[in-house]
């Protein structure tokens, strides 16, 4: 457990050393800072890090995300994020009970709740860090039952990501994340294709 507090505690100060030291490096402002409001919107393919080896575990999930973001020119951009993950499926037939043998399922998703901050490094590359929690639901299925739980960890994630305007207000690219999941003690790795869209600017 405080092992991977501690996981929690150092992806937070790498994500914060490096946002810190972006400005360092961003190009000098030549005109006045413009302000705007982005959304973005994320989907891809998610796999479940854990060394649990289970037969019949898949690892293999879907991740899909929502993130607003204020953004001034040249600055730290702050923002809010959910969405959706899936962690883990698992099942096993004729799994051996006190009544004979049953097919037995289950499965954990979360949907992330998160405040966001993100420093352009150099153009069209973004370093983000996530820090909040997750609501974690886990669902176990026998033929005679179904159980659902609700539970809330904290975590958080970094991912780095390329995007490219595509338009006006329009811009197509991808991210690589990594969220860490404290309930649980495990984490994710993500590959999203993003779509970001300006709401407005002034």
């Amino acid at each position: 457990m405080f092992g991977n507090q501690n996981r929690y505690l150092k992806l937070l100060v790498v994500g914060l050393v490096l946002l810190v030291g972006c400005p360092m490096v961003a190009p000098a402002q030549e005109t006045d800072t413009t302000y705007s409001l982005s959304a973005y919107l994320g989907a891809g393919y998610a796999r479940f890090i854990t060394d649990l080896e289970l037969d019949g575990l898949n690892k293999n999930g879907f991740t899909g995300t929502i993130r607003v973001m204020w953004e001034p020119e040249h600055l730290l951009s702050v923002g809010l994020e959910t969405g959706y993950l899936r962690l883990y499926s698992f099942e096993q037939t004729n799994l051996a009970t006190d009544f004979g043998t049953a097919d037995v399922s289950s499965s954990l998703s979360a949907v992330p709740i998160r405040a966001t901050f993100s420093m352009r490094i150099v153009e069209s590359v973004r370093l983000t860090l996530g820090l909040g929690g997750f609501l974690l639901f886990s669902r176990v299925t026998t033929p005679d039952n179904e159980t659902s739980a609700t539970q809330y960890s904290i975590g958080g994630f970094i991912a780095a990501s390329y995007m490219k305007n595509v338009g006006d207000n329009l811009a197509l690219g991808g991210e690589v994340q990594y969220s860490l999941i404290n309930k649980i003690q495990d984490n994710t790795l993500g590959i999203q294709l993003v779509l970001a869209y300006r709401l407005l600017e002034y």
